[in-house]
């Protein structure tokens, strides 16, 4: 008796058996690892625009807001005449703690003048905005009152005890401090002024009669 082996038969029948599993288990590995890989990915960060740059605002540590321009601020500037507050300065700015006690030592003397002193910043547009307006003011009162500026960030203490929150902020100062004027009205700031050295005036002449 001769047995016919079909090795053709034999050779496809354990080519489709070991097929079968091999396929699937590729499948379900494929499956799992993509599952795998979305699940624990890190999100994808932002694309940054070619030429785009980080920039950080400035810190504002004292002063939390800045005074709103006007609306005819904007186009000012645009032509240009934002720029004035470039121009030579009669108004000084207070450099050390010992100048600014001195200024204050000065503003409590018997018939001492007035005493304004802006808070400002470099980066504070209203302030830059204020600047032509506070030279006129400092031009107008010379003879009767003083002007100096203070900027914020140099003199956080004095600041934060004067309770300055928002730029600019103007203090008069007499003895005390009178009035504070926040405000990027050059009309604004005049009537303040003129008032406190008219009351000056009204109570020296009380003092001689």
């Amino acid at each position: 008796m001769h047995l016919y082996i079909d090795h053709g038969a034999i050779a496809s029948l354990c080519l489709s058996s070991s097929s079968a599993p091999f396929s699937f288990h590729t499948q379900h590995t494929c499956t799992h690892d993509r599952a795998h890989t979305e699940k624990h990915q890190l999100p994808k960060k932002p694309k940054r625009r070619k030429g785009a740059t980080w920039r950080s605002p400035p810190k504002q540590e004292i002063a939390t807001r800045e005074v709103t321009l006007p609306n005819t601020a904007a186009s000012h500037q645009g032509r240009g005449e934002g720029n004035k507050q470039q121009m030579a300065t009669t108004v000084p700015a207070i450099q050390s703690n010992e100048e600014l006690k001195d200024v204050l030592r000065k503003a409590k003397e018997p018939n001492s003048k007035l005493v304004v002193l802006e808070f400002t910043a470099p980066w504070s547009e209203p302030c830059k905005f204020m600047r032509p307006a506070l030279e006129k003011v400092a031009s107008e009162f010379k003879d009767k009152a003083d002007f100096y500026t203070l900027d914020v960030e140099q003199f956080k203490t004095f600041a934060r005890n004067t309770r300055v929150e928002a730029l600019p902020t103007f203090l008069l100062v007499r003895k005390t401090i009178l009035e504070r004027v926040i405000s990027v009205s050059k009309d604004e700031l005049q009537r303040s002024i003129a008032k406190h050295i008219s009351r000056a005036r009204i109570i020296a002449i009380d003092q001689e009669n």
